[in-house]
Parts: C-alpha cells; structure tokens; sequence
C-alpha cells in the first residue's frame, strides 16, 4: 500500500509538473500572438489596402481601354466622320434642375448632333443593361446642349458575356467588347438590320 501511495504521489508531482509546463506553455504562446498580433494585423491593413487600391485601379484601367477606341469605332461602325467635337471621359455632371443629383457618364463622344454615350462595365449583367437604358431619357437632363440630338448608346466591357449581346442588340445597344486586337463592336451587323 506504501508502494502505491508513492506512485500517486510521483503521479501526482508528474501531473503538477506537466501542467506548471503547459501553463508556461499556454502563456509563451499568448505573449508570441500578442506580440505578432500587431505585426499580424499592420500586414492585413496592408493587403486589405493594396486589394482595395486595385479593384479601384481595375475599374479605371476598363475605361482607360475603352475610351481611346470611342473615335474609331464611333467612325468605323457608326459612319461618324472625322474628331469629336467634344470627348469626355470620366463625367461627372448635376443635374440643371435639381442640384442634389449628379451622374457620372463614363465615355461621352459628341459629333455634331450625333452622341455616343459609353457605360464601361468589368462584367455586365442585365440589370446594368436596364440601368443604363433607365437612365438614358434623362441623359440631357444632365447636358442640356444635347437636347435633341441622337443618342448612340454603347455597353462596353474588356469581355462581354454571351447571353448579354442578344439582350443588347435586342433594345438597340451597341456591345463593345475586346476583339483579338482591340476594341470592337460585337452587334453593329444585328443592329444595322433591325433598324
């Protein structure tokens, strides 16, 4: 029984001593994430930055692409002869009547009294389409000067889905999408023959 009462007791120092170990243990390993915690959270800011700081550039780098074709393809698929008189990138307007609204036109091409007006979309879904489309009749709300004037409206994306150009094509939107060269129209052909 003395025999046994002894391995208890050595048991027992064992178990104290395994846990005065792990208690050290658990408060090493706190002290180490309290320490690179900071370090942790400071490089997180950092990426979060850095994806935020690109998916910014992403949208601009969109209509950097699209906007120089305007002139080209406004020629090239829509018969508009020479520069524009006005080009806008990135516009952002009030509206002449009520003040508390504003809207940015991404690309806006002005021959004569002809306008390509150009949403850019990274992907394109149909409520986009429905948006730009609501969005048109009030279009010289905003720019006044183009009361009267037809309107070309234009979708542009780097990559145009499939099941979005028949949407387009089907209420008079011109697709622009990335060609194997360069920008292209996609549905000049289908609408020049429902027109």
């Amino acid at each position: 029984m003395a025999e046994l009462t002894e391995r208890v007791a050595t048991l027992e120092e064992l178990f104290a001593m395994y846990m005065r170990r792990a208690d050290e243990r658990d408060a090493e390993l706190a002290s180490w994430q309290q320490e690179h915690k900071k370090e942790f959270d400071t490089e997180m800011r950092k990426i979060n930055k850095q994806w935020s700081d690109l998916a910014r550039k992403m949208g601009t780098i969109v209509e950097d692409i699209v906007a120089p074709n305007v002139p080209r393809i406004a020629r090239e698929d829509f018969g508009l002869s020479g520069e524009p008189d006005d080009f806008s990138v990135r516009r952002r307007v009030r509206h002449k009547h009520d003040r508390s609204k504003e809207r940015e036109f991404d690309v806006i091409a002005v021959y004569g009294d002809v306008v390509v007006v150009v949403e850019v979309k990274s992907t394109p879904r149909v409520d986009d389409v429905n948006e730009f489309l609501a969005g048109l009749p009030d279009f010289t709300d905003y720019l006044p000067e183009h009361r009267g004037k037809r309107i070309i409206p234009v979708l542009a994306s780097l990559s145009m889905p499939e099941n979005i150009v028949p949407y387009l094509t089907k209420r008079g939107v011109y697709a622009m999408a990335m060609g194997d060269d360069t920008m292209t129209v996609v549905n000049a052909d289908a609408i020049s023959a429902s027109l």
